[in-house]
């Protein structure tokens, strides 16, 4: 049942963001482990990453990275001056399905529930 399809989301900005870090503090361990933070390098950019969960579609567990995906973005969404972009790759049928934005900071969000 179902098929896998990689999806991630970057969050990049200047400002500090608890909001992201409390959010991330209080996932479950298997879920904590998506997450990466960079350090600052230049112009005090940083960004946060969300890996993709590797599930298949439809299954427990990319059920939950949906929902997590879904409240990181609305989160990150809510801090001014900050970037952001979903995207969908690879997976079982990437070279049928390519990479797609499914979000970015320039266009209004839907969630796929």
């Amino acid at each position: 049942m179902g098929y896998i399809k990689h999806k991630a989301v970057l969050v990049t900005t200047w400002k500090d963001c608890k909001e992201l870090d409390y959010f991330i503090d209080s996932q479950e361990p298997q879920h904590r482990r998506l997450f990466h933070v960079t350090e600052r390098v230049t112009n005090g950019y940083l960004t946060y990453f969300m890996a993709p969960d590797g599930s298949k579609e439809g299954w427990k567990e990319s059920d939950d990275a949906e929902r997590i995906r879904a409240d990181f973005i609305k989160i990150a969404m809510t801090i001014p001056c900050v970037n952001i972009v979903y995207v969908s790759y690879g997976g079982d049928y990437g070279s049928e399905n390519g990479t797609t934005v499914d979000f970015t900071t320039d266009q209004p969000y839907e969630n796929e529930e």
